[in-house]
C-alpha cells in the first residue's frame, strides 16, 4: 500500500489486520427508539484505526460512522419489530485491512399505544375534605 505524503510517497508493505467489535446497550430495543451502538476497531499495536464504519441488518444500512481512535458511535435508525441480525462493517484504512463484526442480535417490540382500557374507564372521584377553621 502506498500513502502519499505531499511529494514524498510512504510505503507500507503489508496492512495489518483488523479486528472489529460490535456492542449495543442492550439486547432489546422499542420500535421507534434509536439506540447507539459502540464499535472498536483494533489493528495492531501502536495502530489507532480510521475510517469509517457501517452497521447493517441484512442488506439494510441502520447507519455508519466515523472511526476516531479506533472507536465509532452510531446511532441507530429504521430498525424493524422482529429479531435482527445487525454486523459492523469497517472500511479500512492506509495502515489495517477492512473487516466485519461477528452477527450481533437484537429483539425489537412493537410499543405500547394509546391508553389501556382501565385508565379510560375510569372516572374522577369527588373527595370531601374538612379544614380547619381559623381562630
Amino acid at each position: 500500500m502506498f500513502l502519499r505524503l505531499g511529494k514524498a510517497t510512504q510505503v507500507f508493505a503489508d496492512a495489518l489486520d483488523s479486528t472489529t467489535s460490535l456492542a449495543l446497550p442492550s439486547p432489546n430495543a422499542v420500535f421507534g427508539q434509536k439506540p447507539t451502538a459502540t464499535v472498536s476497531v483494533t489493528g495492531g499495536t501502536g495502530v489507532a484505526p480510521s475510517g469509517t464504519v457501517t452497521i447493517t441488518d441484512g442488506s439494510t444500512v441502520l447507519g455508519s460512522g466515523r472511526v476516531e481512535a479506533g472507536t465509532a458511535r452510531i446511532t441507530l435508525t429504521g430498525l424493524k419489530i422482529g429479531s435482527r441480525r445487525l454486523v459492523a462493517s469497517y472500511s479500512g484504512d492506509a495502515r489495517t485491512t477492512p473487516g466485519a463484526s461477528a452477527a450481533v442480535s437484537l429483539k425489537v417490540a412493537k410499543g405500547k399505544t394509546g391508553t389501556s382500557s382501565r385508565s379510560a374507564r375510569s372516572r374522577p372521584r369527588r373527595v370531601r375534605a374538612a379544614l380547619p377553621r381559623s381562630p
